[in-house]
């Protein structure tokens, strides 16, 4: 009786293992390829699903203050004399470039003016963005410029005064003369 019972448990158990691997060919597959092979499948799908998650625009924020500050940290890591080549230092980077490569390809994933805006824009600027308070500011008529030094010299410092939907106008701010206040001369 039990050796009955025990022949008949092993041709169910060996018919269950065939048709297993009936319906899933890669078990036959060497255990180094399968372990490689599913390492490479659960990879794709994290990195799938992190640059769907970063293409919000609240994340790009978040990941866009994490960049700003990993470098505050890998400037303070180079005034404290951190080694280029140590063990830390490597580490920090890897996950600085990381953090880096996911917010580009979070941007060229929403593929939205307004992610490429907050690409563009300081953190502060980013926050502006994503808070609707920039729409808010338009709407009550006020625009925000970005300036752009044109040129320098000696006796001056001019800016360039950009906005979207006006042409550049040049404007000096600092100026040589005989007041201890800046020049500022308005084109309007």
């Amino acid at each position: 009786n039990i050796t009955a019972a025990v022949e008949k448990v092993d041709t169910f158990a060996c018919g269950g293992i065939d048709q297993l691997t009936e319906k899933v060919p890669q078990l036959k597959e060497a255990t180094p390829k399968l372990i490689e092979n599913t390492k490479s499948s659960v990879n794709s799908y994290v990195t799938s699903i992190t640059d769907y998650a970063a293409s919000f625009s609240v994340s790009q924020v978040a990941l866009k203050v994490i960049d700003a500050s990993l470098d505050i940290v890998d400037g303070a890591l180079s005034k404290v004399g951190s080694d280029e080549q140590g063990t830390v230092r490597t580490g920090f980077r890897k996950i600085h470039s990381t953090a880096n490569s996911i917010r580009l390809t979070a941007v060229k994933k929403a593929g939205t003016e307004k992610a490429k805006k907050i690409e563009e824009a300081s953190v502060i600027g980013a926050l502006i963005e994503v808070s609707g308070l920039m729409d808010l500011l338009e709407l009550f008529g006020f625009r925000l410029s970005k300036n752009e030094t044109v040129y320098e010299d000696a006796h001056a410092r001019v800016e360039a005064l950009k906005s979207e939907s006006e042409e550049t106008e040049q404007v000096v701010v600092e100026s040589e003369s005989e007041e201890t206040e800046p020049v500022v001369v308005d084109t309007q």
